[in-house]
């Protein structure tokens, strides 16, 4: 279960917060706790002092060091992370709201609040948040957005589809909704959504989610231009496309930039197909553990979930579900050296090890013969006329947003 402890000067402003649906649905289904403390519990005397001016002079009140390093201490545990809520932080996203609701038990927020907190304080922080680059009154109303978004992350407290067709997730922003009636002031529901033909569907949300996204987000936008970042790590580390391969400009485009749009332009049943049922999320794990295996001795082929995590940038329960997959087919062993969850590794067994080196075979077969029937330069020559349809695309796009 996740605990999660909210440091702050104004306990009376969470009240409504810790009745909202989501905070009871997580305490009810014991996924997590959350706990509102008043910091001048941890400040002596009786006028209960928690801040002071700053030194140097200046406009403003800082919160002291000495009742919030205590809070700190009180409620820490042997594993705990701890966030300021700071202007000055880190801007917080989707990405983080994942990785801290599966990767930590244990969170302590800060809610700063007047002109900031002694800096001191910042060597017992693992991590300064912000929520937007503007101003307010305190930590309270981020520490609550925080934890509200960390909390739908958590396994019950959302349903599955919903959090899979979250906003900002995969880098898109969700598609339109429509409810009853069809049509209301010459508003119509568009007739694909009354279809019941569920690929049509799905492909129209997909469009909108483009179109919606190049549009109010274009920042996001591009960070969606290297969605399948995954499928091209593989193929770029797994494949030589000739033996006595020449590395100039040419042929690094052909590794890189061709397999990359190769892999955008097929669907999953077929990429399934391609790598014998297999997925590509399965693959990309196999194929760091046998390549860490490879080139890392120090850890006898050990590969730690841990270390795993870091390298895909995912959740460490995340790794731990995909390894637990490859384990039931028996490509890898999973074991324990009694160091907490830092101390799960695998091992990848014979069976895995010939599995990978059957794909980058078949890989380097494909591309080789691709290559060697189309032409190397006719190949240069597609990646222009690519990158001249990206950009005719992209102009279409601008042109609906008018």
């Amino acid at each position: 279960m996740l605990n999660i402890n909210i440091l702050t000067l104004m306990p009376e402003d969470f009240k409504g917060f810790l009745s909202s649906h989501i905070v009871k649905r997580a305490i009810k289904n014991q996924t997590a706790n959350v706990q509102v403390i008043d910091i001048r519990q941890f400040v002596k005397g009786s006028f209960r002092k928690i801040d002071d001016s700053p030194y140097g002079g200046g406009a403003g009140m800082i919160l002291r060091y000495e009742p919030i390093v205590k809070a700190i201490n009180a409620l820490k545990q042997s594993e705990t992370f701890t966030i300021l809520m700071s202007p000055s932080g880190q801007t917080y996203n989707q990405a983080m709201a994942r990785k801290i609701a599966h990767t930590y038990d244990n969170i302590i927020m800060i809610c700063g609040h007047y002109e900031g907190v002694d800096e001191r304080v910042m060597n017992y922080v693992d991590l300064k948040l912000s929520i937007g680059d503007y101003v307010l009154t305190g930590g309270e109303l981020p520490s609550m957005v925080v934890t509200d978004s960390i909390l739908r992350q958590l396994k019950d407290n959302l349903k599955a589809s919903s959090l899979e067709e979250e906003s900002f997730d995969h880098f898109l922003l969700e598609y339109p909704q429509y409810t009853h009636p069809r049509e209301i002031d010459g508003y119509r529901v568009p007739d694909v959504l009354l279809s019941g033909d569920h690929k049509k569907i799905e492909k129209w949300r997909h469009i909108q989610s483009l179109k919606m996204t190049k549009r109010f987000r274009p920042d996001l936008f591009k960070k969606y231009q290297s969605i399948s970042i995954d499928e091209k790590n593989i193929i770029d580390r797994s494949i030589e496309m000739t033996e006595d391969k020449q590395k100039d400009k040419h042929n690094f485009d052909l590794s890189d930039e061709l397999i990359y749009r190769r892999f955008m332009l097929i669907n999953n049943s077929e990429l399934q197909h391609f790598f014998h049922e297999m997925t590509i999320s399965e693959f990309i794990v196999l194929n760091l553990i046998l390549k860490n295996e490879k080139n890392d001795p120090i850890y006898g082929g050990k590969t730690y979930l841990s270390d795993l995590a870091e390298s895909l940038h995912r959740p460490i329960r995340y790794v731990s579900n995909l390894s637990r997959q490859l384990q039931d087919k028996g490509l890898i062993i999973w074991k324990h050296d009694g160091d907490g969850e830092q101390g799960t590794y695998v091992m990848i067994t014979d069976d895995g090890k010939k599995l990978v080196e059957d794909h980058q075979k078949s890989t380097q077969q494909f591309y080789s013969h691709v290559i060697e029937k189309y032409g190397q330069q006719n190949m240069i020559k597609l990646l222009d006329l690519m990158k001249q349809l990206d950009t005719v695309i992209t102009t279409e796009l601008e042109k609906e947003k008018q």
